[in-house]
């Protein structure tokens, strides 16, 4: 006799791939909604690294902007070394 787990159809990796592509897009959809509408700069910076940190699971996420040669950080979400 087997057991009810073994029993229960299991998702094709396909198709698990394929509803993992959608939330993904649905997700960027909501993200650019949302980033459209700030019009300014650090609160676009802030919302930007917050979404890239929550919707794809990091645990940190920074932006540097480029200036001559240099890199200068310009927004941070979880990078406790910056605080």
């Amino acid at each position: 006799m087997s057991s009810p787990s073994s029993q229960l159809p299991l998702p094709s990796a396909p198709a698990v791939f394929q509803q993992r592509r959608v939330d993904v897009l649905v997700s960027v959809q909501k993200a650019a909604q949302e980033i459209g509408s700030i019009l300014e700069l650090d609160s676009l910076l802030e919302t930007i690294v917050h979404r890239i940190a929550v919707d794809f699971g990091c645990i940190e996420s920074c932006i540097l902007l480029v200036e001559g040669d240099e890199f200068q950080l310009a927004a941070f979400h979880g990078c406790t070394h910056y605080r």
